[in-house]
Order: structure tokens, then sequence, then C-alpha cells
């Protein structure tokens, strides 16, 4: 049962450090085995998630129209190029 647990604390780790490509092998057909299941597909949605924001920012610079984002204050938060060339 240790084995298990310390394989999903290593992948927990190194989805902290960044590497989004992190799949553990899964080795039981019990609980353990379904949380490392779960664990994976999490770390696969992580990775896919990551690429959708990352072509976002590419495609909210790239935007000749300015954009800004603000807070529920109404603090802009994010603006884009666009918005800094206008200004």
């Amino acid at each position: 049962m240790l084995v298990p647990l310390k394989q999903i604390q290593k992948g927990a780790l190194a989805l902290k450090e960044g590497d989004l490509d992190i799949r553990l092998e899964i080795t039981s057909k019990d609980e353990l085995g379904e949380a490392t299941k779960s664990f994976n597909e999490m770390a696969a949605s992580l990775r896919e998630k990551t690429i959708e924001l990352k072509q976002r920012g590419v495609y909210v610079n790239a935007m000749l129209d300015p954009l800004w984002v603000v807070d529920e204050n109404n603090n802009i938060v994010n603006i884009n190029p666009a918005f800094t060339r206008l200004f």
C-alpha cells in the first residue's frame, strides 16, 4: 500500500514543479488503482487546459483591438499589447 501512495506523492510533486506529462503506472484495481487513474486523468486535463490557456494568451497578445481585464472592484488587472499602444 505504501508504494502506490509514494508514487502518487511523487507524481503530485512532479505536477507541482510543472511536469504536466507525468503519468503513473496503475498497479491495482482497488481504491489506490482508482486514485492513480484519477491522478492520470487530472494530469492530462491540466496539460490540456494549460495548452489552451497558452494559446489564448498568444491570441490575446496578437489582437489588434485593445483588451483589458478588470477585477470585481473595476481595477485593471491585465492588458494586451494593443491596449498599451493605445495609451
